[in-house]
């Protein structure tokens, strides 16, 4: 091999620690301070605003300061106030730097350091934003200045945040509206912890379920969006923009974003774009990002070519990209030796390459030595792709397969690749019968040596080999795109290959229909009642979305026994237990998760399969219902009202689903909980075993085997034959939620005709109402009355409103934000379907189904 693949030992995962405290940087009027204040309340980290904090100090404002003394007096005594904080805010702070800290190298010089051992994130919005206000008449000065200070906050940032949802002016806000308020900050706050999850490996996120990363699926997929060059967004907190990256990723697992990198050039563009595209994107369908920049038909023997190409491939690293697509034609070329054989030589600049990745805080490649951890899951990771369209030397895809050509790439990327992407274009059916030889012939060797193989046909002729390619195939537009006007499409994806290339749908029928994706049952076993569930319905909405021939059906029984009999069955893909079955679940259950018996019941069931055979050698036992709580009540509880150690709650109910929601409580870090029910006995039974359970019982799971301490080490595991054991399935519920209360209290009320229970004991009223019966309820609007509002989750199904319903459109203006169950069966239906089919579920069109369903049949 004429290109060994040497590891070398490097530095540590992280240069920050995962408690190290974050700085934002940026222009005013960018939103630094929103940002920190609302995530410092999320995280239960200290707010620290510097132009705050430099008027405090210094007891007047700083132009009555400079206009007493000097600007450099000012900067001076700026500068010592900073470093002193600096100093004693190390960890768990969360700081809004000024916009004018470049002004003074030694304070500019002061962050750069800071930044070696701390995320700083550079926050960036439209400069229409900034122009309004700062209410400037002169647009083009506001824009120059934008220039000059952007390269100044990039010396001293890790990260870029392109920040969606940046007020326009102070006022707007609240000129909106509370609900446009509410609007505002919940978008920013979820589109800034979502980034930070994977920037500054903080471990919080609203989803509970810890997919499987995209590498290690089970037939995964990748779609491309390309960087719209025709037209930037125009708004990107449009809805409809939304719904068509929703709709046209559905089923993909990974979204490749494509820049085209001599068009940016030409046009000039700033790579603030890109971030403002990768943004909308991440907010409209969550999706791991690969980025990939294009040089077309360019190479990088230029040094103006090759400069271009690593700032905008740094860029991808600075937004936070999970994978960095790097192009291996690029880096290596081809030579005919003169007895006849082949070997590929590095060029010269492939040192660049491998600095630039070596700088980078959070690239995970062979490159580097990596600690056993847990957090390995949040590194970003690096592709090399390698595509060769059938050039002169080479005559049919198949030869070049069987050829020395792709073994001397493969070993010249293991050099810093984690997956590796080979394709060549087929220009005969036999062809994908050689990719698929050669990657039963290197898969392992790839593997052993750390990394994964991905081999696949390009063309026509080539869509059987992307079928039965397992990990990251490329997938075009899903179907529910063609709703949309082709026009406006063309602009993220080429709407030329579709007639010629594959959907994820498309994909996945046609492994059914070749016999390698099997047709799996899926059932809600339950009594009577069972039958008005609609869990099977939004189910198999789900399958049809996403291309699947499996089947949700109901299977009523008065016989709990009769469970054990689907268990057995050999085309069980899942089961969901209805009322009265629960608790029998868990006692039938093989093996039993932490959540399930701290709640007392089993709602979802997941078939344990041997890893060759497919044979189920067991099931496991979980709840679900505490997910699709905890996601719905984070998701509408509005960022004023992140969970502090003052917060309350109030559940009304005795079953279940009140048992998911006091859990669920516990999990956001609510530490005082009261309880009603009409039969006081039964509601005095679940405090009373609540409280009985040691904080420490409470706390994050960690179950995993100690032989396997990284979550990387439990998913490559599982490579060679894509089945997921015992051990992967008691640990696919993520342990990445902050639990902060270090105790909690669940109390009872026996009235709920006034909140004197609540008031008389010195707590503050709730903020987070659950109602837990499944029937219509009305109670007091007293309980309302908490004077920043909150969210109420009403568990009815019966039909689209309720008497409370009606009740709490008089509490909208008071900031209280009405979630009725058709809302909230979507978020636990999608729970399910993840812990079944390890992959994201369809939410918005499980939850546009479901409320066309309800608009039809009430």
């Amino acid at each position: 091999m004429a290109i060994s693949s040497e590891h070398q030992t490097s530095k540590q995962l992280a240069p920050f620690a995962t408690d190290a405290s974050i700085a934002l940087v940026g222009m005013p009027g960018v939103g630094k301070s929103t940002l920190a204040l609302i995530t410092a309340k999320t995280l239960g980290y200290r707010f620290v605003d510097t132009d705050r904090l430099i008027e405090s100090a210094l007891g007047m404002a700083p132009f009555l300061f400079m206009k007493q003394y000097s600007i450099q007096e000012y900067r001076q005594r700026e500068y010592t106030i900073i470093s002193e904080m600096l100093g004693k805010s190390d960890n768990h702070c969360i700081i809004s730097c000024g916009s004018a800290i470049h002004e003074y190298p030694p304070t500019h010089d002061l962050m750069v350091q800071f930044s070696k051992l701390h995320p700083v994130i550079h926050i960036l919005c439209d400069e229409d934003r900034i122009v309004q206000y700062l209410r400037a008449a002169d647009v083009e000065t506001v824009h120059r200045l934008c220039l000059e200070r952007h390269a100044s906050y990039r010396e001293c940032s890790n990260f870029e945040f392109f920040n969606l949802t940046a007020p326009r002016r102070q006022g707007d806000l609240k000129v909106d509206g509370p609900s446009r308020f509410f609007l505002f900050l919940k978008n920013t706050e979820a589109d800034f912890i979502r980034f930070l999850k994977t920037v500054a490996l903080r471990k919080h996120d609203e989803n509970t379920i810890r997919l499987i990363p995209p590498e290690y699926g089970r037939f995964s997929y990748s779609i491309t969006l390309k960087f719209p060059m025709q037209s930037l967004l125009q708004d990107a907190n449009e809805d409809a923009s939304h719904v068509t990256f929703a709709d046209m990723v559905l089923g993909a697992d990974c979204i490749e974003v494509v820049v085209d990198a001599i068009a940016i050039r030409d046009r000039k563009l700033q790579t603030g774009a890109i971030a403002k595209f990768v943004a909308s994107i991440r907010r409209s369908a969550p999706r791991p990002i690969m980025y990939t920049v294009s040089m077309g038909s360019q190479n990088l023997d230029s040094h103006e070519n090759r400069e271009l190409y690593f700032e905008l491939l740094d860029y991808g690293i600075r937004i936070g990209a999970s994978y960095l697509n790097v192009d291996l034609t690029l880096f290596f070329y081809r030579v005919l030796e003169a007895d006849g054989s082949v070997s590929y030589q590095k060029k010269s600049y492939i040192s660049e390459l491998i600095s630039l990745l070596n700088a980078s805080p959070l690239l995970m490649t062979n490159v580097f030595t990596l600690a056993s951890t847990t957090e390995i899951a949040f590194c970003q990771k690096v592709i090399g792709t390698w595509y060769n369209d059938s050039s002169s030397e080479i005559r049919s895809a198949a030869s070049w397969w069987d050829g020395p050509d792709p073994q001397e790439i493969i070993d010249g990327a293991l050099m810093f690749c984690k997956v590796i992407r080979l394709s060549i274009k087929a220009v005969a059916l036999e062809d994908n019968y050689a990719a698929l030889s050669f990657s039963h012939r290197w898969t392992q060797y790839v593997q052993d040596r750390g990394s994964v193989l991905c081999v696949y046909n390009l063309g026509p002729l080539g869509r059987l080999s992307k079928i039965l390619n397992p990990i990251l195939s490329p997938v075009v537009a899903s179907y529910r795109a063609q709703s949309f006007s082709l026009d406006r499409i063309s602009e993220y994806v080429d709407t030329s290959i579709p007639t010629r290339d594959v959907s994820a749908y498309e994909a996945q029928r046609a492994l059914h229909d070749l016999g390698i994706l099997p047709k799996l049952s899926f059932y809600m076993f339950g009594g009577p009642l069972s039958t008005i569930s609609l869990s099977p319905y939004l189910s198999n909405v789900a399958f049809r979305a996403l291309g699947l021939p499996h089947v949700h059906s109901v299977y009523e029984s008065l016989n709990p026994d009769e469970l054990v009999q689907l268990t057995k069955r050999e085309d069980i893909g899942g089961i969901s237990i209805f009322s009265p079955y629960k608790e029998h679940a868990a006692k039938l259950s093989d093996t039993i998760s932490d959540h399930a018996r701290i709640i007392g019941s089993v709602n979802t069931i997941v078939p344990i399969r041997e890893s060759r055979s497919l044979k189920v050698t067991g099931m496991h036992g979980e709840n679900t219902d505490w997910i699709g709580l905890y996601n719905s009540i984070l998701m509408h509880l509005s960022p004023v009202n992140s969970v502090s150690k003052k917060t309350t709650a109030l559940i009304i109910g005795a079953g279940g689903s009140a048992r998911a929601a006091i859990y669920s409580c516990i999990r956001l870090g609510i530490e005082n909980i009261f309880l009603y029910n009409r039969t006081l006995s039964k509601a005095e039974s679940i405090a009373r075993y609540f409280n009985q359970q040691s904080p420490l019982s409470l706390a994050p799971v960690t179950s995993m085997p100690s032989s396997q301490t990284s979550t990387e080490k439990q998913f490559t595991s599982t490579i060679p034959s894509r089945v997921h054991e015992i051990k992967e399935v008691q640990t696919m519920i993520s342990s990445d939620i902050i639990v902060r209360p270090r105790k909690f209290t669940v109390h009872v009320v026996s009235s709920l005709e006034s909140v004197s229970s609540v008031s008389d004991l010195g707590f503050e009223l709730p903020t987070v109402i659950v109602s837990a019966i499944p029937a219509h309820a009305s109670f007091p609007l007293s309980w309302f009355s908490h004077h920043t509002g909150g969210v109420f989750l009403e568990l009815y199904y019966g039909s689209l409103t309720s008497i409370m319903s009606s009740k709490m459109r008089s509490l909208q203006q008071r900031g209280w934000i009405h979630v009725n169950g058709l809302k909230v069966l979507p978020e636990m239906a999608a729970s399910q379907l993840e812990l079944w089919l390890k992959r994201a579920a369809p939410r918005s069109v499980m939850a546009e189904s479901l409320l066309r369903y309800w608009e039809e049949h009430s």
